[in-house]
């Protein structure tokens, strides 16, 4: 997507792609991959009963984050004047937050996409996840290297937070403010700066060299620690990466292991695709941008697939079976022929 039209997009509108892209998905428990034989055919997944209800689970907090996601996109269009808008609607969906339940709130450092996921795991208490996918931005973020690649810790997590210090105006009010404010080198401190160094230690009640460190040890402690450590945006797209990085997450919070997680990401490229040549059929022309685009879609999926058929599970069989390889490579390379 580098260089096209689709850098720099709002994150509502991106919200309500993803919203749909999923519940299409979960609606089928599957991706239905058009007819043979006068039979719908099906993706052929491996994923549990219980899988889907924990998926289920995560969508709910995605589309009930719809309201919060349009109000801050205005407010940081618009500046302060949407601003006490957004923080109505934000402290009655904070109010109305149940034991368990998540809500996800867009925000930005200094106009670059980043996600607050907050989820409820207390009568006082929640967890304070902040989802960055801007390598520019990530500096405060464990890493690691990984050759050819750089790693990040995306998700950065600040555990048992005091709701009130969540639900404390003056927070949103300065996060606002790092929000909106382009980087100036006559500041004393960055937006960025101000984010990590200020707003996250203030909700947590610790300096920044103590939260970063405890991030380095609930890494090393979690049963996947190599999960936290995921590639940053490769172009001006944190408006979905971000979306992704945060249900990647939700996923791995609620116990996904990396098989289903991997299937589950998958399919939703599988069901985005299908949709796209769905809409193809309604259109008169492509450009060679969108045509070229289309193509390393078709690729991706494949390349997915055979990646993921080399994965073997904890037990020593194939994550997919030869069929499930064999399905989305065929639907994608017929789909590139006809594009």
């Amino acid at each position: 997507m580098e260089g096209t039209g689709l850098e720099f997009g709002g994150v509502f509108t991106t919200l309500q792609v993803f919203n749909l892209v999923v519940s299409k998905l979960l609606k089928h428990e599957g991706v239905s991959m058009g007819v043979r034989g006068g039979e719908a055919e099906k993706y052929p997944h491996s994923l549990q009963h219980s899988h889907w209800q924990t998926l289920n689970g995560i969508s709910l907090a995605f589309t009930g984050s719809v309201k919060v996601a349009q109000h801050v996109q205005k407010a940081l269009e618009e500046n302060t004047q949407q601003h006490r808008q957004m923080m109505s609607v934000l402290a009655s969906k904070l109010k109305a937050l149940e034991s368990g339940e998540v809500l996800i709130v867009p925000h930005a450092i200094s106009g670059n996409p980043i996600l607050f996921v907050i989820e409820k795991t207390g009568e006082d208490t929640a967890n304070f996840t902040v989802v960055n996918t801007n390598a520019e931005l990530l500096h405060f973020h464990p890493a690691c290297g990984q050759p050819p690649k750089i790693k990040y810790q995306t998700c950065l997590v600040l555990e048992n937070v005091a709701l009130a210090r969540i639900k404390d105006e003056a927070f949103w009010g300065m996060a606002f403010w790092a929000a909106v404010q382009p980087e100036n080198p006559a500041f004393t401190m960055q937006p960025v700066s101000v984010v990590y160094k200020i707003l996250l230690p203030f909700l947590q009640g610790k300096s920044w060299e103590e939260i970063h460190h405890d991030q380095t040890r609930l890494a090393a402690a979690s049963a996947e620690p190599d999960a936290r450590m995921r590639s940053p945006q490769r172009s001006e797209t944190a408006h979905l990466r971000c979306l992704i990085e945060a249900f990647q997450y939700l996923m791995r919070r609620r116990g996904l292991d990396k098989a289903a997680r991997k299937e589950v990401s998958l399919m939703l490229r599988l069901e985005l695709l299908e949709l796209v040549m769905h809409d193809l059929m309604f259109v008169q022309q492509l450009s060679t941008a969108e045509r070229t685009l289309l193509h390393i879609a078709c690729r991706q999926v494949s390349y997915s697939t055979a990646k993921l058929g080399q994965m073997r599970r904890s037990d020593g069989s194939d994550v997919l079976s030869l069929t499930q390889v064999k399905a989305p490579i065929l639907k994608s390379t017929m789909y590139s022929g006809f594009i």
